[in-house]
């Protein structure tokens, strides 16, 4: 499993964790809705760039950098 920490934007900054599995990738943040995308049909930026994608979508909030 790898870890990457990111940053996202709504009326403050929140910071998230993203988390690759083997078989999924999962993001989540306090006080957001979590994404967990299973990974059998994507690669791995492919996944990782399609689960910030619906996280920004869900939560209403804009990725500004990843740590």
């Amino acid at each position: 499993m790898k870890l990457k920490e990111l940053s996202f934007e709504r009326t403050g900054y929140i910071k998230a964790k993203l988390q690759l599995f083997d078989d999924h990738v999962f993001l989540m943040a306090e006080d957001c809705m979590p994404v967990k995308l299973c990974r059998e049909k994507y690669g791995e930026e492919e996944a990782i760039q399609f689960a910030i994608k619906e996280f920004e979508k869900l939560n209403n909030v804009i990725l500004t950098s990843i740590d």
